[in-house]
């Protein structure tokens, strides 16, 4: 109730503008706040995963990784909060100990394995 009346004294334009700014302010987040920024990969793939999406709906993501590889090395930034690594010393330097990455069980866990 106090919402809507604080929306209806409000101009359109001021609206539209709290939005646009929200927006560039999860965008920036997404490319220099989350701890990823140092990690080479194409400028658009931090922002958002629709850069990523946009790859994949294209069939052959693959292509597009192995091409990634060549340009940017053995760890590439994908995404905002993604990374992919080509080799087994990428590998091991992003599962180290106090690596510094943080790590995510991508399958089902139950109490029976340790995750």
């Amino acid at each position: 109730m106090l919402l809507t009346q604080v929306v209806e004294h409000l101009s359109p334009l001021f609206l539209f503008a709290i939005i646009i700014t929200g927006i560039t302010a999860h965008l920036l987040y997404n490319k220099l706040g989350t701890g990823l920024n140092h990690i080479p990969g194409p400028f658009w793939a931090g922002f958002s995963d629709f850069y990523r999406l946009c790859i994949v709906w294209g069939r052959r993501p693959e292509r597009w990784h192995i091409q990634l590889h060549t340009n940017y090395g053995d760890i590439v930034r994908i995404g905002p909060r993604t990374v992919i690594c080509s080799s087994n010393k990428a590998a091991k330097k992003i599962y180290a100990l106090n690596a510094g990455y943080v790590k995510v069980c991508q399958r089902l866990c139950s109490e029976d394995f340790n995750c």
